[in-house]
């Protein structure tokens, strides 16, 4: 009963809103000389503290990983063990 009126709100509060409006096409000719410049301006000005920690953690846990499994894959081929205490 209440999801049906959550859903019949939903509805007509979708119905309120008017459709977004498209934005306008760019214009089909337009000059030969004009040259677009890409800037990652806002990657300089990056100064959270946790990406590199994050970065730095990640990396860690990678070499792990890697470590160990080339040790399980390496350890597979030894030897197997001799109890000889008993």
């Amino acid at each position: 009963m209440i999801l049906a009126v959550l859903h019949l709100l939903l509805f007509a509060q979708a119905a309120a809103t008017p459709a977004p409006q498209l934005a306008p096409t760019p214009s089909i000719t337009q000059p030969a000389t004009e040259r677009v410049v890409y800037e990652i301006s806002r990657l300089r000005n990056f100064d959270d503290e946790r990406l590199p920690a994050a970065l730095i953690t990640a990396v860690v846990i990678a070499l792990v990983a890697v470590v160990w499994y080339l040790y399980r894959r390496d350890r597979s081929n030894w030897p197997a063990r001799r109890d000889s205490a008993l």
